[in-house]
């Protein structure tokens, strides 16, 4: 596995998550948000368990170089490779996503869906620079939005202003 170190800071503002190894760097920062601090409540002994955070949004800046993807795999499938060679996949470059939970809104059922499941949406902007997987340039620079609901996720790019990318996945 990997040698690395990492931080988390927890605010009422943001939770930050840094971590480092020699294959990656990761900066994130979700955006938090609690109750106001009644400071005229009355003196009691019963036991109230704090409000949890509401989650505002998501900062991820995250740099990749040579990180292997097929480390994080269960050994089971590696071991049941026929090759003598261990299968090597590393990636390089650095990824950005700044996204914020929508608004709730009566009359969006993709809102309804993410109460019902307990599980915020969140709409963001994703930059793709340099990602490499070995030595295949898969993307020298994309830019656009990712669209994240409990039920699909949803990325639109766009490399130079003919080519673009859509891809959709649903996750039920």
């Amino acid at each position: 596995m990997y040698d690395g170190h990492g931080n988390i800071h927890i605010s009422r503002e943001a939770i930050v998550l840094n971590s480092s190894a020699f294959t990656f760097e990761l900066l994130t920062k979700i955006h938090t948000s609690y109750p106001p601090i009644n400071p005229n409540r009355k003196r009691s002994f019963e036991f109230k368990p704090a409000a949890p955070p509401k989650i505002e949004g998501l900062d991820v800046d995250c740099r990749l170089n040579g990180f292997d993807i097929m480390g994080l795999t269960p050994l089971s499938i590696e071991a049941s490779s026929p090759s003598p060679h261990a299968m090597r996949m590393k990636v390089f470059g650095k990824l950005k996503f700044n996204g914020r939970v929508p608004h709730m809104s009566s009359n969006n059922p993709r809102m309804e869906e993410s109460q019902e499941k307990g599980i915020p949406g969140m709409v963001g902007d994703v930059s793709l620079v340099g990602l490499k997987l070995n030595q295949f340039l898969f993307a020298p620079h994309l830019t656009g939005s990712l669209d994240i609901s409990p039920s699909s996720l949803k990325v639109r790019e766009r490399w130079v202003l003919s080519l673009r990318l859509f891809a959709q996945a649903d996750l039920n």
